[in-house]
Parts: C-alpha cells; sequence; structure tokens
C-alpha cells in the first residue's frame, strides 16, 4: 500500500544521495544502501557467514574453481603491476618487519640447504635452460634467462636435494604458483 502524501525529499543515510521517500520511515535511497548498511553495522554475523559457507563442501568447491579461473589471475596479475601494489612492496620491504621476515625466511632456508645437501652451478642451470630453449615447461612462454628462476622439484621443505637433478627452469609467476608441491615438468622435454 503506498502512502499518498509522503512524496518528501530526504537524504540517504549512506551515500548522502538525494532522493524521494515513499514510505513514511524510508532512510535510505535504495535497496543496496539499506542492504550495505546492515552489512556495516553488522560485521561478526557477515564474517561468521562468510566462514561458515567457505567450510561448507559446497564453499570449498567454489573457491577451488574460483582460484583457478583465468578470471581471477588475471586479477591478481593486474594488481600486482599498480603502482599502489609495487610501492607497497617497497615499503615493506624496507620496514623493520620485512627486513625481519626477509632475514628469517633466507636463515631458514639456508639452514634447509644445508641440511639436505648437494649444489649445482649456474653454468649447470644454463644447460637446463637452454635445453627447455628458454621456455618454461609449466605455462610453455619462451623467456630471458634471468627471467627463469631455478625450482627445486621437490621442495627443500618437504626433503628435496639442492643439486642439478631436483632442479627445472620456471618462470616466476609458475614458480610462486606451484609452491611446496612436488611437480615435475623435466620429463616434458627429454634432456
Amino acid at each position: 500500500m503506498k502512502h499518498e502524501g509522503i512524496h518528501q525529499q530526504k537524504y540517504c543515510l549512506l551515500c548522502g544521495a538525494k532522493f524521494t521517500m515513499y514510505r513514511e520511515y524510508q532512510k535510505y535511497c535504495s535497496r543496496y544502501c539499506r542492504h550495505r548498511n546492515w552489512t556495516i553495522n553488522n560485521k561478526e554475523k557477515v564474517n561468521e557467514y562468510g566462514r561458515k559457507y567457505r567450510t561448507s563442501e559446497n564453499g570449498k568447491r567454489v573457491l577451488v574453481k574460483h582460484y583457478a579461473s583465468e578470471k581471477f589471475k588475471a586479477r591478481i596479475i593486474a594488481y600486482q603491476n599498480t603502482k599502489g601494489y609495487k610501492e607497497y612492496k617497497k615499503q615493506y620491504a624496507i620496514s623493520d618487519w620485512g627486513r625481519l621476515k626477509a632475514r628469517q625466511y633466507t636463515h631458514n632456508r639456508k639452514a634447509r640447504i644445508k641440511a639436505n645437501g648437494g649444489t649445482f652451478s649456474a653454468e649447470e642451470f644454463v644447460s637446463i635452460v637452454e635445453a627447455f630453449d628458454y621456455t618454461c615447461p609449466c605455462c610453455k612462454e619462451r623467456f630471458n634467462l634471468n627471467e627463469l628462476t631455478p625450482d627445486h622439484i621437490v621442495p627443500l621443505s618437504k626433503g628435496g636435494v639442492n643439486s642439478i637433478d631436483n632442479i627445472q627452469p620456471l618462470c616466476l609467476p609458475c614458480n610462486i604458483r606451484k609452491g611446496v608441491k612436488t611437480t615435475n615438468y623435466l620429463n616434458v622435454i627429454a634432456l
């Protein structure tokens, strides 16, 4: 039932837009603003609902599909190429916390290399890169020598040896995406 005499001009409590009231106690210009205001004022409920959904079977399935999509990967790459992200990374790297985390990472990595054993030379790595024709075996794109990184097939954190038998050349995005998984791309091209 519409109220005939209520057509007053009012400002939305959330976005400040001017709108015409059609209900007696209308505070927002649209359903979107009303819903947005509710989510802002009830963050605990919204977060709890999100946690329950992400841990459900359907939620896990949706998240895996979302993170594997090309649209998501393109959005991450676009974000990482922005000036704001690069500036943030620079500021983090020179901050006390960033330097501490970098030292901690380097220390832990050197300890794992020492415990696992093995070494390889730059010439050995270059020979593998040439065998792959300067192509990342994961994404199949060509790169310069300095854009390919040595990746451990069996990660150091899982007991992998730091020798040339355990090294494969990957581009940095593929190396980061691989993470600590044990994935061998060497069988793609016979050395």
